[in-house]
């Protein structure tokens, strides 16, 4: 799998230790550089722009109009490659359709963007349980409710 033309390893928290498991995928998404939203140019507020597009796109999400809603994601991303609810909206297709491997790297994105939201560490331990890997997904559990 490769995400912008850069192999990606979901294995990679596998191999790490302690809290660490958990941010495995946000350091790949750092690494892919993927910055907290804190970091971006336009703060975390986000434009009307921005605000118009990601509706546009959790609607047609909710409608399970997969491909129109990524379309209205990735025009988020293309104005502001960091945006966290983007990559996670994303990663909730990618559970949708039962591509764990992809949701795993979506949320490894969201986490880097937003570490203290719980949500993404809820739906990285549902991703990580449908692919048995049952500790990680009860750390990413034990993580969302520490938050």
């Amino acid at each position: 799998m490769s995400t912008n033309g850069k192999p990606v390893s979901v294995n990679r928290a596998a191999t790490a230790s302690g809290d660490e498991d958990l941010v495995g995928l946000a350091r790949q998404a750092v690494a892919d550089g993927v910055r907290p939203i804190r970091e971006t140019a336009s703060g975390s507020q986000p434009t009307p722009a921005l605000s118009s597009l990601m509706a546009s796109a959790e609607a047609l999400r909710s409608a399970n109009k997969f491909s129109d809603a990524e379309g209205f994601y990735r025009q988020v991303l293309d104005r502001e490659p960091h945006h966290a609810p983007a990559w996670f909206g994303l990663a909730q297709m990618a559970m949708t359709t039962r591509n764990f491997e992809l949701a795993t790297h979506l949320l490894g994105k969201a986490i880097a963007g937003a570490p203290n939201e719980p949500a993404n560490y809820v739906q990285l331990g549902i991703c990580l349980a449908s692919m048995n890997r049952w500790e990680l997904a009860v750390q990413a559990q034990r993580k969302a409710l520490q938050l």
